[in-house]
């Protein structure tokens, strides 16, 4: 049980890094197209 617990908070952990990741990426785009 604890592995399948620990492996699905690593799985939420890693969704909620990509899509942090892509919010930043996307920051990054609106900046350029001010600049």
């Amino acid at each position: 049980m604890y592995y399948i617990i620990l492996s699905f908070i690593l799985l939420v952990k890693m969704k909620i890094l990509v899509s942090l990741l892509q919010k930043l990426k996307f920051l990054t785009k609106i900046d350029n197209k001010i600049i």
